[in-house]
């Protein structure tokens, strides 16, 4: 299997949201295409901020079923550079297991600033 180019991911912070305050998504995600059963390396760079401007969000979460008995959830921050980068093993079965989803969760979204990058390499 030849390995996937990378691609970036982009966190529009008002959109790609878990918001609590009303339990649900603010927008439909798309899923970005990957192989089943690779490894992926995952950076994370963030000028997103919540509430106008004043705490930043350094976190997001990716969601892929991959078969893991930790689970289907990773969270990546911006200690996750290009020297840190998070490793998730993709599996070849459950729905949407060909692709990654990535959003932040907040209490409110409309006050939300920046923009974040998830770099994705795969390396198996």
């Amino acid at each position: 299997m030849a390995l996937q180019a990378p691609f970036s991911i982009t966190i529009n912070p008002k959109k790609d949201v878990l918001d609590i305050h009303q339990g649900k998504l603010m927008t439909t995600l798309n899923g970005h295409h990957i192989h089943p059963n690779g490894v992926y390396e995952i950076t994370y760079a963030s000028t997103v901020k919540y509430h106008n401007n004043e705490y930043p969000v350094d976190k997001v979460v990716i969601y892929n079923t991959n078969n893991a008995s930790k689970g289907w959830f990773y969270t990546v921050d911006t200690s996750n550079d290009s020297s840190n980068p998070l490793i998730i093993r993709t599996g070849a079965y459950g729905t949407d297991h060909d692709k990654l989803y990535a959003f932040i969760v907040d209490v409110t979204s409309s006050d939300n600033t920046g923009t974040g990058t998830l770099t994705v390499t795969q390396i198996a």
